[in-house]
């Protein structure tokens, strides 16, 4: 993003790059879904045209906002923002179906939040904000999609359950790159420009690229709507606090972005939180099966 902005003469953390970058991500990604799996290219109904656009709506501005929030703090606090997900998909659950989570989840959710907060104390990196205060406008988008995406994971689970997944990735991925492609065109004049435009392809950037569509976008996400179904959205959203962890490890291998002991301390939380969950999953796992076994 902060190459493609670059070579617009912009700012590192200029929308050009965001809308750009993100189009090309999805579209690429939606091109080959589709040419891979069959599944994804037949069945199409105007129930299914539906059930995409309204996958792909929040799930876009969420990309746009959480896309804009890492060029504006560090990748890690990014990822926990977003990680934020634990505590809302709960509640917005709560709110529609007044079924509030176990004691068991809800204390495993405390602990992850606390985890999260102890990891987003490094503050903003954004110009704007050189004293490092915790709240600037990175955070905010970093929230604001942190919600959007709880949103996102609660459709998964009301959507999926009535089409088939390989045919909802590949019109997420494709509803999502036209969107951002079109909207890149209307607001940055700059993009018309073939150079500008098709810069995601060129050699400098290519290989960092295609790895973010192979990787982080046709595997990520195709994984997660392919199984996330089969969990609870409250459950799903615990287990989704792993990716800071990962983010918070490749920053410091590839870019020498370390955490301090408290962001350690955080991160442990997280593990704690989700280590229990599983723990306590299968006692109770157990205690339903070792009655029914010596009843036999």
């Amino acid at each position: 993003m902060a190459e493609l902005n670059r070579r617009c003469g912009l700012a590192d953390s200029a929308t050009v790059g965001v809308l750009l970058l993100l189009s090309w991500r999805f579209l690429l990604a939606g091109i080959i879904w589709m040419l891979i799996f069959p599944t994804a290219r037949s069945g199409w109904t105007r129930a299914s045209i539906w059930r995409v656009l309204i996958l792909s709506l929040p799930f876009t501005i969420a990309m746009i906002a959480q896309q804009m929030s890492l060029a504006r703090i560090a990748p890690a606090v990014n990822a926990f923002l977003t990680s934020l997900n634990v505590l809302f998909v709960p509640l917005i659950v709560a709110c529609i179906t007044r079924r509030f989570p176990s004691r068991s989840l809800a204390i495993c959710i405390a602990f992850a939040v606390v985890g999260i907060w102890m990891l987003t104390s490094t503050g903003s990196v954004e110009p704007s904000n050189p004293g490092g205060a915790r709240i600037g406008l990175g955070e905010i988008l970093g929230v604001g999609c942190s919600i959007l995406f709880s949103v996102h994971i609660l459709l998964i689970n009301a959507l999926l359950k009535r089409d088939t997944p390989a045919r909802m990735v590949g019109g997420q991925f494709l509803v999502t790159g036209v969107s951002m492609l079109v909207l890149s065109l209307l607001v940055h004049p700059v993009t018309r420009s073939s150079a500008v435009l098709f810069a995601p392809f060129s050699p400098g950037l290519l290989t960092n690229f295609l790895m973010l569509v192979i990787l982080a976008t046709l595997l990520s996400f195709g994984l997660m709507l392919q199984f996330q179904p089969r969990l609870e959205p409250e459950r799903a959203a615990l287990i989704y606090l792993t990716e800071p962890i990962f983010a918070a490890a490749y920053a410091w291998i590839l870019a020498g972005d370390g955490l301090t002991p408290g962001q350690l301390a955080g991160a442990a939380l997280i593990i704690v939180a989700n280590s229990l969950v599983e723990w306590l999953g299968q006692r109770r796992i157990l205690k339903v099966a070792i009655p029914a076994a010596d009843g036999v």
